[in-house]
């Protein structure tokens, strides 16, 4: 299972949002027992402000492990005002596929 965790936050707080990431991950590292980081930070500028995302591989039976720290970690951001974020999980798509009694080709 995947776990996607956006951020949205109004133009003029790139280095505020900059420095309180670094600080949130110092404060908390990634814990390499409840989910594996695919992309830790990714960042997209827009009309609105600044979009980024982190994407993490969740293992098995520690997805409300994996919730619990992404949102602990958000809240380190809420000091930017009007700033919003999204939790979100994916399943990988041979999973996703097993549900609909498909299965992904071997070349995927």
């Amino acid at each position: 299972m995947y776990l996607v965790v956006e951020i949205w936050y109004p133009p003029g707080n790139e280095a505020k949002a900059g420095k309180l990431y670094l600080e949130i991950l110092k404060k908390y590292p990634p814990d390499n027992t409840i989910s594996e980081t695919v992309i830790p930070f990714a960042v997209n500028s827009t009309p609105q402000g600044t979009h980024t995302f982190t994407v993490s591989n969740v293992k098995k039976g520690k997805l409300e492990d994996a919730i619990k720290n992404a949102t602990q970690n958000m809240l380190g951001f809420s000091e930017i005002e009007g700033m919003t974020y999204q939790i979100r999980t994916y399943l990988p798509a041979p999973e996703a596929m097993r549900f609909i009694n498909l299965q992904m080709p071997e070349q995927l």
